[in-house]
């Protein structure tokens, strides 16, 4: 290979759009970052970027969204999306939605945007009535149902409306949300790292999709954040995600039951891609650096060949070799590293 070219991986089909639909606090930095590293920021249309620290302008605000979108330039969308935005997009439409378990995700969306931020954050009972993304969320953004900044606090999106107050969520928006979630719609869970990756990889042919510093970004403990959770907490996230709860549930046995067969490769894939994620998901930093990958990479290559696992190795290199735009000499390193893994395999 040289140092020009990029592996042989399809783009994604240029006669479907896929919106990636991120639910709040659901392990999508990453996710956003893989994705960016496979096709290159300009040919995404992030929603809801910061403005623009010189200029202030807005990037990806939703009424550039509005005016892009009909034109079909771009092929992927990602960011904090509601359902509906399709019907402002010309040709077919994939929806991709990450999810999270209520409970994690509320207490992430609290200790983010409150316990972080302010000196004296008030309690949790007392701020997630006031939250609407907090109540139900996930069930909301399924039905088109969100905010529309500096425009509407609450609007429908789906009727193109807005609305007087945030809607009290029921049984029929349950219904609905499940109803839009199964078909196509690829369903993304944050706890399932290597399975969503490798069927993102499956469904699109693309390159591995990993992160190689990026990973951790946005992550705020490696550790289940309910652990510390008191009971009187629990039950108030509890109370007040009923229908995200069970639409939660639903979500991760549709996800099971729709995997790719072991047959097409999938399930290998997916146990490989667990490994690579292991390698790049480094607890101390949300951002890695070339020295700190390269520690973190000859580390498991040394504990993977005193366990014998020369082969699983070899398959982990031979993903970060097929990533796109990787350093010359990084890729050089690592294939020489697979030969030599090979050699010993077959002598």
């Amino acid at each position: 290979m040289t140092e020009t070219e990029t592996p042989a991986y399809g783009p994604i089909p240029e006669d479907k759009t896929v919106v990636y639909l991120t639910n709040n606090r659901s392990g999508n930095g990453f996710l956003r970052q893989a994705l960016i590293e496979e096709y290159g920021l300009e040919n995404i249309f992030m929603f809801g970027l910061p403005p623009d620290p010189e200029t202030g302008e807005k990037i990806g605000s939703m009424e550039q969204l509005r005016e892009v979108a009909p034109t079909g330039k771009y092929k992927l969308y990602f960011g904090h999306l509601p359902w509906g935005i399709h019907q402002l997009m010309p040709g077919p439409i994939d929806y991709a939605v990450t999810i999270r378990d209520p409970v994690e995700r509320v207490l992430s969306l609290y200790d983010s945007t409150v316990v972080r931020l302010q000196k004296n954050p008030p309690a949790l009972a007392d701020w997630i009535g006031g939250m609407p993304d907090a109540v139900n969320g996930m069930v909301k953004r399924m039905c088109g149902i969100d905010f529309w900044e500096d425009k509407h606090d609450h609007y429908d999106f789906v009727g193109d409306r807005p609305l007087d107050a945030d809607p009290e969520i029921t049984e029929s928006h349950l219904e609905l949300a499940i109803e839009r979630t199964k078909g196509d719609t690829v369903i993304l869970p944050q706890a399932r790292p290597g399975e969503k990756l490798a069927l993102l990889r499956h469904r699109y042919d693309t390159a591995p999709l990993f992160s190689l510093f990026f990973h951790n970004i946005g992550t705020l403990s490696p550790a289940p954040r309910r652990e510390s959770c008191s009971p009187e907490d629990l039950a108030v996230i509890e109370e007040h995600n009923q229908w995200d709860l069970e639409y939660y549930d639903w979500a991760m046995r549709e996800f099971d039951n729709t995997l790719p067969p072991e047959s097409t490769g999938f399930t290998e894939e997916a146990r490989i891609m667990k490994l690579v994620c292991d390698v790049v998901r480094d607890i101390d930093c949300h951002q890695m650096n070339n020295e700190r990958l390269h520690e973190r990479l000859a580390a498991f290559t040394d504990a993977w060949q005193r366990m014998g696992k020369q082969r699983d190795l070899i398959e982990v290199l031979k993903r970060f070799t097929a990533k796109r735009n990787m350093n010359p000499a990084f890729l050089r390193s690592q294939e020489e590293m697979i030969g030599k893994l090979e050699a010993q395999l077959n002598s």
